[in-house]
């Protein structure tokens, strides 16, 4: 979050969570980060890069409020 209050600070309006195909950030984690990003910059972007993924969990940061989602 530090992070993106920096970047915002900056001006950047669209921010990247990229962690690959590490079972660590499971859904669990992401969907709470994702929606504190989108509670305090809801005028940002948030795009992610984490490897393959079920159509669930898909599903499930799409409606945390992800809005982008970078696939190979």
């Amino acid at each position: 979050m530090d992070c993106c209050r920096t970047g915002y600070e900056l001006g950047f309006r669209t921010f990247v969570l990229q962690g690959g195909e590490d079972a660590h950030f499971s859904d669990e984690r992401l969907i709470p980060l994702i929606r504190q990003i989108k509670e305090r910059y809801g005028d940002c972007a948030v795009t992610l890069s984490l490897g393959e993924r079920s159509c669930e969990s898909y599903a499930a940061l799409r409606a945390a409020g992800a809005d982008r989602y970078l696939l190979r």
